[in-house]
């Protein structure tokens, strides 16, 4: 529902609390192309990010399945793109289970 949020915790500048569960993985989505920006200095590129929590990865787009939208795959797997790097972005208390039903809804 919309009136449910997925809360989020976002990491503290001391790094005391718990690890991040979190995480906004960043993609190529062109590699060639970016490759060829980066070379010309340039900050410009293409870039596909899927969210990973509990060890699945959500994505927004189209995709082999017979809808659109958000979808779920395994982490660092994107057809037609080349991983970068993996971000941080906090940590949610929400179980597998609850978590699912929230992206479901």
């Amino acid at each position: 529902m919309v009136g449910d949020a997925i809360k989020i915790e976002t990491p503290q500048d001391d790094h005391d609390g718990p690890e991040p569960n979190v995480f906004c993985n960043v993609y190529d989505f062109i590699p060639g192309l970016n490759v060829v920006t980066r070379r010309c200095r340039s900050n410009w590129a293409i870039y596909h990010t899927g969210v990973q929590v509990h060890g699945l990865e959500f994505s927004f787009g189209g995709h082999a399945d017979s809808s659109t939208g958000v979808f779920c795959a395994k982490p660092w797997s994107a057809k037609g793109c080349q991983f970068r790097e993996q971000v941080p972005v906090g940590r949610t208390a929400l179980d597998p289970i609850e978590l699912r039903r929230l992206v479901a809804e």
